[in-house]
């Protein structure tokens, strides 16, 4: 490939806009940043010498279009950086982010061009703007005051040294937590170390022996899903132990130690708040969030440990029988919580995940996963092999409404490589949004580390990673829905707290009985799923609900106990988190471990004080899925008030109000725990 021209550099010119991977080279991502923030920087002064004075269209309007050709490349190098890259092409991420952040707080902080702004606000009751235009400058003005607008000099440049700061620090965490995760290997000779671990999984392990230069034997790693294989199926006590305290002693310590990264990114996240008129990093965040205040996630949160504590002592009493009548075991460990789990789970419901794995062909899951949302919303998925991809792994697909008007594109990168960070996450190389008039159609990718497939069998997969991949779908739906006249209030744009509803709502339909009868199906046979399993799968959903739960709010309180109160007494980091967990805690902590220091959400994926939200978007997942129950599980009526009144939205009006509309009333707070049933349907 020729570095010459820098594809980079100009809107993409292939069908739809697609992303050029196959010109796409390493050297390119610099310049073309650099390129993108002069190209940003003279839209913004050509805003400020406009001759016309300071209107929506002409301040507004064109603020939220000057970002556009950052935009272009900074998400293309963040998706590759998380789904296909090298440590030089990671280390990009620095400059990148510093570049970015220093754009950003120019214009945030530049005097003129908030004059401009204000003097927009100041006129919007006569100016006699649609309710999303109201919403668009109600937004860029609190985006600059939120971002420093109104402070004096000195600490406009502190701002700018924290923000620059933090991004760094941020990069710092990520580059920490991957490499740890990528350094640990644990090789073996033995096969009988491996005992009960799934064969889907030792054969994975004896392909990546081979990769890592082994002539024989099996490797295992820290990505999924080999590390949750080896904890709830190895029979092993010793290696369930090795890989607790590997996976848990991540960035604690060593040569990626975290400590000192999160400790200062707390400090600087709470500096900053002060600095802007806020009490602590939580109640900044809060502003622009459907809680809206540090006293509602309270109450949300103490209503969640009320029943998920004794829900969870009580589930606990039933795992350490099952490990004294199983194995004659008298002490529990923490690595051995998830292993004696599945044994009661096989054990009350004659029923494991791996007996449905054979029925969890990714490829029936991914085509029955397409055909529910075609059912749901008429959206129809086609293959477009033509389009470049950056691995020969990806595929991508155009989808369309009802087979007509072009919504988007679909990039699928599912199998775990060792280029690849673990997780799965859904990711945008272009928003939806009106540009220069026309409507910009969205570049959606969901990037997954599910296990390929093996010389004797395809990839096949666990309940669990089957619900991620609906689960990551329902985010895809959300952006090719998204229907906003301005980028600024798409589907990308949605508060943290309410985003992760269409997700977890697509999420359930996944282990519906009529959504799986569909296309569940034995992987050398064909044959359906046996009724037996289906009502076995019904029937243990909730199971070690108190005790997940439990597990939840620890993790928000770990997040309020960094980000909601002062961080600069914090000196021990394990310390601070071992008084913390106290309450939420079934174990004592293992020495050597620790759980903030790998907290990529708050510490390095944009969730510091909103972890909350994943719980709060589930209570009104919940309480959503509930109005389809009442009618039929699968019901496209119901689904399109969905879509009009929340999908297609995007961020044009308050969550609170858009749900409200969708399903007449607020949502009821117990509806989660129903869900879970640790409440019965009758206490409501």
């Amino acid at each position: 490939m020729s570095s010459v021209h820098n594809p980079l550099r100009e809107p993409f010119d292939l069908r739809h806009g697609a992303v050029p991977f196959d010109r796409i080279e390493k050297q390119h991502f610099l310049p073309a940043i650099e390129h993108a923030i002069e190209q940003a920087e003279s839209a913004i002064e050509r805003i400020l010498g406009s001759p016309s004075p300071p209107g929506f269209e002409n301040t507004i309007v064109a603020l939220d279009e000057v970002t556009h050709p950052i935009d272009r490349v900074a998400a293309v190098y963040y998706g590759l950086r998380g789904a296909h890259s090298d440590d030089d092409f990671k280390a990009l991420a620095q400059p990148i982010g510093a570049m970015c952040t220093a754009f950003n707080r120019s214009v945030d902080l530049n005097p003129a061009l908030f004059d401009r702004v204000r003097a927009v606000y100041e006129q919007r009751r006569d100016l006699d703007l649609t309710p999303e235009a109201l919403r668009l400058l109600d937004r860029t003005f609190r985006r600059f005051v939120r971002n420093g607008a109104l402070l004096g000099p000195a600490d406009k440049e502190r701002l700018q040294w924290i923000d620059q700061r933090l991004n760094r620090l941020r990069s710092d965490f990520s580059r920490n937590l991957a490499s740890a995760t990528e350094a640990f290997e644990y090789h073996t000779e033995d096969e009988s170390e491996l005992d009960g671990v799934p064969a889907t999984v030792r054969e994975n392990a004896a392909r990546t022996a081979i990769e890592k230069g082994h002539d024989s034997g099996w490797s295992l790693t820290l990505q999924m899903p080999c590390l949750s294989s080896v904890m709830k199926y190895a029979s092993s006590p010793a290696l369930r132990e090795r890989f607790a305290r590997a996976s848990g002693g991540i960035g604690f310590g060593g040569e990626h130690d975290n400590r000192a990264v999160i400790k200062e990114i707390a400090r600087l996240a709470h500096e900053r708040a002060l600095l802007l008129g806020y009490e602590n990093h939580a109640a900044y965040e809060l502003e622009s969030r459907m809680a809206a205040s540090s006293e509602t996630v309270a109450r949300f949160r103490d209503r969640l440990f009320e029943v998920a504590r004794p829900a969870a002592e009580s589930e606990l009493v039933e795992i350490r029988e099952k490990a004294r009548r199983f194995d004659g075991r008298e002490e529990l460990e923490p690595w051995d919580f998830a292993y004696y789990a599945e044994k009661l789970k096989q054990e009350r419901f004659d029923f494991d995940d791996e007996s449905l794995r054979p029925y969890l062909p990714l490829e029936r899951v991914l085509a029955g996963a397409l055909e529910l949302i075609e059912t749901l919303f008429a959206l129809t998925f086609r293959e477009a092999s033509d389009l470049p991809v950056y691995h020969p792994d990806v595929r991508v697909f155009e989808v369309h409404h009802d087979g007509g008007t072009f919504l988007g594109l679909l990039y699928l990168d599912l199998l775990a490589r060792g280029n690849k960070m673990g997780g799965a996450w859904k990711s945008c190389y272009r928003c939806q949004g009106t540009v220069e008039g026309r409507d910009q159609r969205p570049l959606v990718s969901i990037t997954a580390s599910l296990a390929p497939s093996t010389p004797t069998r395809p990839s096949l997969l666990s309940v669990r990673e089957m619900k991620t991949l609906f689960h990551e779908l329902g985010h895809a739906v959300h952006a090719f829905l998204s229907d906003s006249p301005y980028t600024s209030l798409n589907s990308c744009h949605v508060y943290r707290d309410f985003v992760e509803l269409p997700s977890q709502l697509l999420q359930y339909w996944a282990t519906e009985k009529e959504v799986l009868k569909r296309f569940a199906g034995h992987y050398e046979t064909g044959e359906a799923i046996p009724e037996v399993l289906l009502e076995s799968l019904e029937a243990s959903d909730g199971f070690l609900a108190g005790c997940g739960l439990l597990g939840g709010v620890r993790m928000i309180d770990l997040d309020w106990a960094w980000f909601g109160r002062d961080p600069s007494r914090v000196i021990d980091v394990g310390a601070h988190e071992e008084e913390t967990t106290r309450a939420t805690r079934l174990f004592d902590v293992v020495e050597g471990t620790n759980i903030s220091v790998s907290f990529r959400h708050i510490f390095g994926g944009g969730y510091a004080a909103g972890f909350y939200g994943y719980r709060w978007a589930e209570l009104l997942t919940a309480d959503a899925f509930e109005l389809f129950t009442q009618e039929r599980i699968v019901d496209p009526t119901v689904a399109a008030r969905f879509r009009d009144e929340i999908l297609s939205r995007g961020n044009s009006d308050e969550p609170a109000q858009l749900y409200r509309r969708f399903r007449g009333r607020d949502p009821d707070p117990d509806a989660l725990l129903r869900r879970l049933k640790l409440l019965s349907a009758t206490d409501r």
